[in-house]
């Protein structure tokens, strides 16, 4: 193989796909723990997706990037992070807000919700553990734990906001 950006793919592919098969059979030795093979084929493709982005970024000579980002179909919006303050907006009279986020360490998930009035007043929260292989996952079920808690308590009128674009787009179908 003399194209060194195939080259490169390939040893990403490659030691990515032993490392996980080899993780995933320590764990089932010395912890018990047993994953699904989709959830282990989906961390072996975050890996490999994570592992080009960082080559692109890091290693490979600027000629090349285009071709890794095309042969991964990766785009990049940015590379800066930009910081800014982001100030809480409250609903109209009569509705209540529902703030939701998910997260995802390493093979540890979470989400929480809190629910608050108009005047910003917290009425209610909840956060919870559940191991799923997608924060975009995480992230719906914040959302959709957070309504049951809001119905649970009678909130008639909900004002739904999440830092998730993807979960905001396949809730909306935009």
């Amino acid at each position: 193989m003399t194209d060194p950006v195939k080259k490169e793919l390939v040893h990403i592919i490659l030691t990515t796909t032993i490392w996980s098969i080899w993780t995933e059979r320590n764990n089932r030795l010395f912890t018990r723990k047993k994953n699904h093979k989709i959830i282990i084929l989906r961390r072996i493709e975050e890996s490999i997706h994570l592992r080009t982005i960082h080559k692109v970024f890091n290693a490979i000579p600027m000629p090349d990037h285009a071709k890794i980002m095309d042969a991964f179909r990766v785009t990049i919006i940015s590379k800066e992070q930009v910081t800014s303050m982001v100030k809480w907006l409250s609903p109209h009279a009569g509705w209540h807000k529902l703030n939701t986020d998910g997260s995802l360490a390493d093979d540890r998930g979470g989400y929480g919700a809190l629910l608050r009035d108009e005047k910003a007043d917290f009425i209610i929260g909840l956060a919870g553990r559940l191991d799923l292989p997608s924060i975009n996952l995480l992230e719906l079920k914040a959302i959709e734990q957070g309504v049951v808690l809001g119905c649970s308590i009678s909130v008639k009128k909900l004002w739904i906001e999440t830092d998730s674009t993807t979960a905001r787009a396949w809730l909306t179908g935009r």
